[in-house]
């Protein structure tokens, strides 16, 4: 009986994904229908969350708030998104996304964590009627102390989510989309990373057949990167369980394969097929429904996003409503 050493190699392949591509941001032109325009080149920013209040007497102390999320979706948006929801006074308010779409596995972790709180989602983008948050090198400045929150409001027109932001927007409970808003879907993009792992082998020969002692680990070499484009077997296995999860059509990953990564497949309003593939739950709702005066100023039953502002910090209306 000997005992023996050999070096060996064990080939595997690691999934960068960030399988998703941003999607730039379209344009709309009032003489064409919403769905069919073409997007325009820009380079979104990192998303980020801010808390947005429609600050206006006629709703005042009770005025609506609601999540603004902006930007690129990144490996590292979900993580972000996670320390935000950490209030839980936070996660009563309607997430309402303009973005490009980015990461797909960072998507369905957002979208997970708005279904496990039960949250709402919407497409709008947040207009800001004073100073805007900071972002990155931007100047900016903090949240209103007395409004907690930044005031604005959220309007349909030039709003848009599109590849991987419809897996966010899948994610809430009620979910709207105005006639002007932007739904896209396109194939995902990404890169596989192979790699080599070397370990050491101790193994011993007994009756003229090797026997393993111990395995280690000794290091990784990684190769050239590869694009992957469209959806890969793996990928269209979890994005079929997540779909079903979300209570969506499983027809959204045929409209995904319509579209290259570089075009964008925008899902028509007129047809209902953002109802049909459960991106909305009621085509007919508006954003307005959600983050508009009117929603917490009917005394029946107000909206759970409208926060009422104490009374020992009073409303101080800015001078553009004076």
């Amino acid at each position: 009986m000997s005992i023996t050493r050999l070096a060996i190699v064990y080939f595997g392949f690691w999934l960068a994904l960030a399988v998703g591509h941003a999607a730039p941001a379209p344009t709309p032109v009032a003489a064409k229908p919403a769905e069919t325009t073409k997007p325009a080149t820009i380079v979104e920013p990192e998303m980020d969350f801010w808390v947005m209040r429609y600050s206006d007497p006629k709703c005042e102390p009770d005025c609506p708030e609601w999540i603004a999320a902006e930007g690129k979706i990144v490996p590292q948006t979900s993580a972000k998104l996670q320390r935000f929801l950490a209030d839980p006074a936070v996660r009563k308010l309607p997430l309402v996304l303009n973005s490009g779409g980015g990461s797909i596995y960072s998507a369905l972790s957002m979208g997970r964590m708005l279904r496990k709180y039960k949250m709402d989602t919407a497409v709008g983008k947040s207009l800001f009627n004073s100073c805007p948050p900071k972002r990155g090198n931007l100047g900016g400045c903090n949240p209103d102390p007395i409004l907690k929150a930044y005031d604005g409001r959220a309007t349909q027109m030039r709003a848009y989510c599109a590849s991987a932001c419809p897996l966010v927007l899948l994610g809430g409970m009620h979910r709207v989309v105005d006639q002007l808003s932007l739904i896209g879907l396109h194939e995902p993009i990404g890169q596989t990373q192979p790699y080599v792992d070397h370990f050491w082998i101790k193994y011993r020969m007994v009756h003229g057949k090797k026997q393993i002692i111990s395995r280690s680990f000794v290091k990784r070499t990684y190769m050239a990167k590869k694009t992957v484009v469209g959806i890969t077997p793996k990928l269209k296995m979890e994005l079929s369980s997540y779909i079903r999860e979300m209570g969506g059509s499983l027809d959204i990953l045929a409209e995904m394969d319509k579209a290259a990564p570089k075009d964008m497949n925008w899902i028509s309003y007129h047809s209902y097929e953002r109802e049909r593939l459960g991106l909305v739950t009621a085509n007919f709702r508006s954003l307005d429904s959600l983050v508009a005066v009117n929603v917490c100023t009917d005394r029946l039953g107000k909206s759970i996003n409208c926060i009422h502002l104490k009374a020992k910090e009073p409303y101080v209306a800015h001078p553009f409503e004076r």
